[in-house]
């Protein structure tokens, strides 16, 4: 019995025990003869021994460890070690309210976590204490005033319905006093006039009645609950690391004073981003009673940083804040051949239903394909053939060069690639450059199938194309591009033959348009990218709306790039300065941002998205494609 009481009792850490008892008489320090009195030199004794050492008449005291020597005339003027002291008052208030055992100092950290826990949550009930009461007051004041507006629409009435009862009676008396007045031979007449005449009396009998029926009403509704319990303690959950754009759910508890869960109150939650002028911003989120005192939120942050989850008890906020970091949407993963030999420049970036990535590269003349579930690139070039090419330059400059001198001396430079659903091919914007110089002589675009690898289309009038920048398909099988020097759209038939060109008026003004894509509707939207905007065009060229405007805040643009838009009505719009993607809704509403503060982008260019719900980056500089969860 001795082993196992031994076993129950507390026991003091180490640190703790040197503080509890004195180093000279190893006796615990108490609140009476041991106080723990604090030398001059830091050193801390029991009363008792220092007064001991202290020699009479002298006044002087020397420290047993450190032997440094002091005037003290008196024990009690040294200072009491107030830390020690207040842990042993503790301990000895608690040991004499025991009732099993005694409580010793090694839960004084625990018991010094729930005060500060319990604070704070009588703090949160005193608080919606007064929420409550201004509440109350609020709805005390409205239904009085509801009540007088009642009652003087009730007095309105009964004036009216008196006026009304009046006029008929007058009414009738009057044409009775007529009818006297015409007949006055006949008593009888007379007399049954008068009779009627003497049943016209008006009285209002309706004061004690509306006396009782107040009263009624009155003790019946006006009544004052106080046996509910308010919402006191809030527990946030601890793991709540949300990243940037995509959706997030947390419970968050909610209980009285005494444990009793909230449920059935007029209770929401709010969630604000801490930006950097200060001014906060408001995050959209849903609260859901869970009806066991749990509440769901559920909220998707559009940027990373500090934020600050608040709940709110008659629309009030309760002062006990959660703050969190929302962190950054980073990459998945980087996609790039793994070779030495190849010069990785990726511009344009496509993927088909299956899975398959389609990567336009500038540098190295050709497009890559990486099939699903795979990690081996196929290197597919474009032709040489002139009949592709477009020279700025004289016609007799065409005449000059030989195929042997263009493999040679020239190369192609892919920017824009586009996938043609119907016909199951490639379409490619080319920049025939001169190697030495880099200048660019011609623009042209080529379709290569992906069934044999052969070319599929040759454009009929290159003379019409300035600069051939990127391109996409429609659902009619037709081509879009964009002629960012020129600034104008170009449409051509499957066949190659230019349509029709969009830009260049007053409803329709653009300035260097670059990247563009095609919804299930056949809206275009084009990276305006001098305007700092994206232009949204109808199936027929004619402008609907734009989105964004110049700068660097949410939703605005430096230079918009590359733009993907998926079957949910996300579009997805990389900024090649702020090297950003930001995530809209069609209509132009902002979603969410892609940072990549941990893997920053350098000159995003393509994007496009897969039906999983993730995006590919063309991350130009930096020479890798990036996969990144956007939804």
């Amino acid at each position: 019995m001795a082993e196992k009481a031994s076993k129950e009792e507390f026991y003091l850490d180490k640190d703790i025990a040197d503080m509890k008892c004195c180093s000279i008489c190893n006796e615990e320090y108490n609140t009476s003869t041991r106080k723990p009195k604090l030398l001059p030199c830091a050193h801390t004794f029991c009363r008792h021994c220092i007064a001991d050492m202290l020699t009479p008449g002298l006044g002087k005291l020397a420290c047993p460890l450190c032997r440094e020597e002091f005037d003290v005339d008196d024990v009690d003027s040294l200072r009491t070690n107030i830390d020690m002291y207040d842990k042993m008052s503790l301990v000895e208030r608690i040991q004499s309210r025991a009732i099993t055992r005694p409580v010793s100092m090694r839960s004084l950290d625990e018991l010094q976590r729930q005060s500060e826990s319990s604070t704070q949550d009588f703090t949160v009930e005193l608080a919606t204490l007064k929420t409550v009461r201004d509440v109350a007051l609020v709805g005390i004041k409205e239904k009085v005033s509801q009540l007088h507006a009642i009652v003087d629409q009730w007095g309105t009435d009964l004036e009216n319905n008196l006026d009304e009862l009046y006029k008929k009676k007058e009414g009738d008396m009057k044409q009775m006093l007529k009818r006297c007045n015409s007949n006055r031979s006949s008593r009888s007449s007379q007399s049954l006039e008068f009779l009627y005449i003497s049943q016209n009396y008006l009285q209002f009998q309706a004061v004690d009645d509306l006396d009782e029926h107040l009263g009624v009403f009155l003790n019946g509704k006006a009544v004052i609950y106080n046996c509910k319990p308010l919402p006191s303690v809030i527990r946030y959950p601890d793991d709540l690391i949300p990243t940037a754009g995509l959706e997030e759910e947390a419970t968050v508890s909610i209980t009285g004073i005494n444990g009793t869960p909230i449920t059935g109150y007029p209770i929401s939650a709010t969630i604000y981003r801490q930006q950097k002028n200060g001014v906060p911003q408001a995050v959209q989120c849903t609260f859901t009673d869970n009806e066991d005192g749990r509440y769901c939120v559920q909220f998707r942050p559009q940027f990373s940083g500090p934020h600050e989850l608040a709940i709110k008890f008659l629309d009030k906020v309760i002062p006990c804040k959660h703050s969190f970091i929302v962190q950054s949407n980073d990459p998945f993963e980087r996609i790039f051949p793994n070779s030495p030999d190849v010069c990785f420049r990726p511009t344009s970036v496509v993927i088909d239903k299956a899975g398959n990535l389609f990567i336009g590269n500038e540098d190295n003349s050709c497009f890559y394909i990486l099939p699903q579930y795979s990690d081996q690139f196929e290197e597919c070039r474009v032709s040489d053939s002139k009949e592709f090419i477009h020279f700025k330059s004289a016609s007799s400059l065409k005449e000059k060069l030989s195929l042997k001198s263009l493999k040679k001396e020239y190369r192609y430079k892919i920017f824009g690639v586009a996938l043609n659903k119907q016909t199951n091919e490639i379409i490619c914007t080319l920049a025939f450059s001169d190697l030495k110089t880099g200048n660019i002589l011609a623009h042209s675009f080529v379709g290569i199938s992906l069934d044999d690898r052969q070319r599929t289309l040759k454009i009929s009038d290159p003379e019409n194309l300035q600069s051939a920048f990127n391109i996409a398909v429609n659902s009619r099988g037709q081509f879009i591009l964009s002629d960012s020097q020129a600034n104008r759209l170009l449409v051509y038939s499957r066949g190659g033959r230019l349509m029709k060109t969009m830009g260049g008026t007053k409803n329709l003004h653009l300035k260097g348009p670059t990247f563009l894509c095609i919804d299930a509707h056949d809206r275009i939207y084009v990276s305006d990218t001098s305007n700092h905007r994206v232009a949204v065009l109808d199936e027929n060229g004619n402008f609907m709306y734009q989105i964004g405007k110049e700068g660097s805040g949410p939703g605005e643009f430096l230079a918009p790039s590359g733009l993907a838009v998926d079957e949910d009505g996300y579009l997805l719009v990389a900024d090649n300065r702020r090297n950003v993607v930001q995530v809209f809704k069609t209509d132009g509403r902002l979603v969410s941002c892609i940072e990549s503060e941990g893997d920053k982008l350098n000159e995003p260019y393509g994007v496009c998205v897969d039906s999983s719900g993730f995006a590919y980056v063309a991350d130009y500089q930096n020479c890798y494609v990036k996969r990144y969860r956007y939804k």
